[in-house]
């Protein structure tokens, strides 16, 4: 896996660092420093990029099925795989999010919010959103040599991620749990299943489908 240390590093470094914070501050402090302050281009742009974690990896896969079958179905396979974790933690916990928690702990805080986003209640951990954007750019990043891409990949996951904590949808808890879920899982389906079987007919796409049917 040395050929995606563009991808790794940045991500470790994410983990290794969200755990302290955790470990050092109190749920709702942390949560408060690392929501605030809002501003107009945040507000905005989190809004939409928080998409990232929700339908967007499926759109993507349905289109490489015209480049090729291969990166459709690691995609697919990863995030089904990451789910079934993710859906499973969140009904064992099904721990409250930052709106619930702080309505019944700390009813004079007031969480700022942005415009159009609705603000879910319960199944706060872990989450699902970070999960999906770590998991999916994970596959992305596997699937080129080029270290640049890698890292920039990794770092989108990282606001992606980062977006649930500002929308206050979720807290770093969940976030890092999300993270570690969907890393964990895309790396094992990656040495296990498609590092490991070739599956030639997967090299295919529908173009060449198409193609051959002219």
């Amino acid at each position: 896996m040395k050929k995606y240390l563009a991808f790794y590093i940045p991500y470790f470094i994410f983990i290794i660092t969200l755990s302290v914070l955790l470990i050092s501050n109190e749920k709702a402090d942390l949560h408060l420093y690392l929501s605030t302050p809002h501003t107009a281009f945040g507000d905005v742009f989190f809004k939409y990029f928080t998409k990232i974690g929700g339908s967007f990896p499926f759109i993507v896969a349905g289109l490489l099925l015209f480049y090729k079958y291969r990166a459709t179905i690691f995609i697919m396979v990863s995030g089904a795989f990451a789910s079934i974790f993710v859906h499973t933690f969140k009904r064992i916990y099904n721990m409250p999010r930052p709106k619930t928690f702080f309505a019944q702990n700390f009813p004079n805080i007031a969480l700022p919010q942005v415009e159009g986003i609705h603000l879910h209640s319960t199944h706060s951990f872990p989450s699902g959103h970070s999960t999906a954007a770590f998991s999916f750019f994970l596959c992305l990043a596997l699937m080129t040599k080029n270290k640049t891409l890698q890292f920039f990949y990794c770092i989108a996951a990282i606001l992606a991620a980062y977006s649930r904590i500002y929308l206050h949808q979720h807290f770093a808890s969940d976030v890092l749990v999300g993270a570690i879920i969907g890393g964990i899982s895309t790396t094992l389906c990656y040495i296990f299943i498609f590092n490991k079987y070739k599956m030639a007919w997967a090299n295919g796409s529908l173009r060449d489908f198409f193609e051959n049917k002219k």
